[in-house]
């Protein structure tokens, strides 16, 4: 099912593509990727996801009672700025 993103989230997708394009290889850098020429190193590519897919986040202990749920349903809508 395709739906439609609602304007005030298209700076993280447009955020998202570039991350993800940093980390494909491309001619221009002999088949290595952007962070790669940059760094030196290969990106890890094992935590990407599928943009705008249902996940859910963790609730600590701390902030929710014995009988609450221990986690709530989100959206992904991009990556963590200090992500590797």
């Amino acid at each position: 099912m395709i739906r439609a993103l609602d304007l005030e989230f298209w700076v993280e997708a447009v955020i998202t593509v570039v991350y993800i394009k940093n980390r494909c290889p491309i001619k221009a850098f002999d088949s290595k990727t952007q962070q790669e020429a940059w760094i030196g190193r290969k990106p890890d590519v094992f935590h990407l996801t599928i943009f705008d897919y249902k996940t859910y986040a963790h609730i600590p202990n701390e902030n929710r009672s014995k009988l609450k749920s221990k986690s709530i349903p989100c959206v992904f809508l991009g990556y963590c700025e200090g992500m590797n």
